[in-house]
């Protein structure tokens, strides 16, 4: 059986992965003029939190 452990660390490896690839499209976006400075750096922010709070609570389940 399948623990939440497990489960939180398929998570967060996937979110770490998504995370990589938004990231990329962000700063081309960036390059490209798509997007401004503060847009890139608030969508990188809460990604970022995202994770981070994903990570916690994989933690908080141990």
């Amino acid at each position: 059986m399948k623990t939440k452990k497990y489960y939180y660390r398929q998570l967060t490896s996937g979110m770490k992965k998504l995370f990589v690839e938004m990231r990329e499209e962000l700063a081309a976006d960036l390059k490209a003029g798509t997007i401004d400075q503060a847009t890139f750096d608030e969508c990188d922010k809460q990604c970022e939190q995202c994770l981070t709070d994903v990570i916690q609570e994989m933690e908080a389940s141990k």
